[in-house]
Order: C-alpha cells, then structure tokens, then sequence
C-alpha cells in the first residue's frame, strides 16, 4: 500500500446558502457528542458545534467526561464558547439514563482510545443501547462500531434503527446507504446517499459515496461531475475562532510523516476482491496528530480500514517562520491484493 502527501491549503472559502429546504438541526446534546467521539464519528463536529449549538450547560463534571472520552482541546474549547439553546430540563429518571448511557460510552473509549480494539469496545456500545433503547445516538455508535468489524447487516440494522427514532440525520442515511452499498445494493444506497446529501448540503462525503455507487451503476460521466462537486466542498468555512490553516510553501516546512502503521486489509473487501484508493482530507494539529478528517472518496469496504489507520498517524509539527501551525493535507491509501 502506498501514502502519499499531496497539498495542503487554506480553506477560506464559505460556502453559498443551500438551495434545498432542509429540516433545522436541534442543538447537539450530551449522549450525542459523546456517542459521536466515542465511537470515532466525530468528523467536522466543531462545525456542527458552531453551526447547531448545545442544549446543556458545560460544567466541571461534564468536562472531565470530555476528557475520559479523549475529547480535544479545540473540542473542549468549541463547547465553552457555544451558547446554549434550548437546555434540557432532564427528569431524576431520564438524568440516570445519560448517566448511565454516557458511562458506557466513556468506558468502550477507556477500552479502545485508539479506534483499534472496537471487538473488546462492541459490549459497552450494546450497554448503552440496552440503557436507552430509543435513543438514535446509541444505535448509530453501535452501527459505526459494527461497520468497523465488517458486520454490515448487523451495521445496517442499527443505522436503519437510529432513523426510525431520528429521521432526517444525514449521518445515519448516509451510514445506511455505506452499508448497502458494501452489500451491492446499489440502487437503495443511492436513496439513502442522496437523502443524506439533501440534509446536509454543505457536505463533500455524499457526493464521493455517490460517484461509487454510480461508478458500479456505469454512469461513469455523472461519477465524475459528483467528485468534482464533492472536491469543490471540500473547501469549507471555518467555525469563528478557529486557527488558520495554511499552504504549503515559502516559509512554511512540510510536514513529515514520522509513525504511519499501514491498515489491515478487510476481510470482507479480500472475499469480493475488492482494491483500491481510499482519499481523504484530512487536519494535521501543530503536535503533529490527525485531529479531523473527511473521506473524498473510496470503497466503503475499504474506508473503515483506512480510517482506523490514519488515527495513528503522526507527523513533524509543520511550522511557519518556526512556529508550529494547523495544516489541512490531502491523503490517499492504496489498498492492492496480491494475486
């Protein structure tokens, strides 16, 4: 398998209003976010951050949770600066239950803090779904877990759970239509893949899910036309206070990858010969460590390998005129069998 580092750029565009009605998002609650971190879905939650609010206060307790889940500083510091909306007045029952549920999620984290081990993790994402059974947050961790061991049906079966009790999360279609694409159920990927692009527009990762289930379908032209506007939402504005990330060049030192452990090639991609290029863009912080990320196309048997992967991976501190600084660099991971 080969890696290669392509560019790294400013992202400074915003992004035009979208056209299309779409529901408003309710404000991020606490077994969501922790949901999300725990089980390595957190990609562009400081957007969703900015852009949704919260609905609960950020206190002591809760920030000693963040960190006992692995949450960032740039996390942690998001979620004191959102305002907000709508704080949830929680029963003693109902406070129990998160309790109970964001214990379990903490502890499937403590288990697997790498996003290596999710077979020693998957009894605590069960725990918290047997806590709060209607709670979409917990079967969608539960579905992202399975999706990372290669159970795609079991994956799908919670996914499709998670959007019976939440309809229009653009996350959960688009983890279903993942699902039922790795199943080569093309034509009902593309209904799940779509929904998911009408809810969150702004989104790059329908677009490139979408060109692969029209690259099986032969529509190769319109494969084309759906990376190319995946590319172009790629670049994506910047919650306010957010640092700069920077272009590559003049003063600025390149980053250098020092630790890159190559993925485990899945099993399943192996039984249905399946090879070849996982993209991502991802954000490299100025200790060198891959914080966010976000998939531009690839496989969906091969993505959950290269995710798990590039979680490891550590750079040089990339540095401008000696000062590290935040870079956005482009990625591939080339997935061969050997015949």
């Amino acid at each position: 398998m080969r890696i290669g580092t392509v560019t790294v750029i400013v992202l400074l565009a915003t992004m035009g209003a979208a056209q299309t009605s779409v529901p408003t998002p309710e404000p991020l609650g606490k077994i969501e976010l922790i949901a999300l971190l725990s089980s390595g879905s957190s990609s562009g939650l400081l957007k969703q951050i900015d852009q949704r609010g919260i609905n609960f206060d950020v206190d002591q307790t809760f920030l000693q949770t963040l960190a006992d889940v692995g949450a960032g500083d740039e996390v942690v510091s998001a979620l004191k600066s959102a305002k907000p909306i709508n704080v949830a007045h929680l029963s003693t029952q109902e406070a129990a239950r998160e309790s109970i549920v964001i214990q379990h999620l903490v502890r499937a984290n403590q288990v697997n803090p790498n996003r290596i081990h999710y077979r020693e993790a998957e009894p605590e994402y069960r725990a918290a779904v047997q806590a709060d059974p209607g709670n979409p947050f917990t079967h969608f961790a539960l579905g992202s877990v399975l999706t990372r061991l290669g159970r795609h049906e079991d994956a799908a079966a919670e996914f499709q759970e998670a959007l019976h009790l939440r309809p229009d999360w653009a996350k959960a279609h688009l983890g279903l239509g993942k699902e039922l694409l790795s199943e080569n159920k093309v034509d009902e990927a593309i209904i799940e893949i779509k929904e998911a692009m009408r809810l969150e527009p702004e989104s790059s990762e329908p677009h490139y899910d979408l060109a692969t289930a029209l690259d099986r379908q032969g529509d190769k032209e319109e494969a084309v036309e759906q990376r190319r506007i995946g590319k172009s939402l790629t670049l994506v504005s910047l919650p306010p206070g957010s640092p700069l990330r920077i272009r590559l060049g003049g003063q600025v030192e390149a980053a250098k990858l020092l630790y890159h452990p190559n993925p485990e090639y899945p099993g399943e991609a192996k039984k249905r010969h399946v090879e070849g290029t996982v993209r991502l863009t991802i954000i490299i912080d100025k200790n060198g460590t891959v914080k966010d990320w976000e998939v531009e196309s690839g496989d969906p048997l091969l993505v959950s390998a290269a995710l798990d992967s590039i979680r490891q991976w550590r750079y040089q501190p990339t540095t401008l005129n000696k000062i590290p600084v935040e870079v956005v660099s482009e990625v591939s991971i080339n997935f061969t069998l050997t015949h």
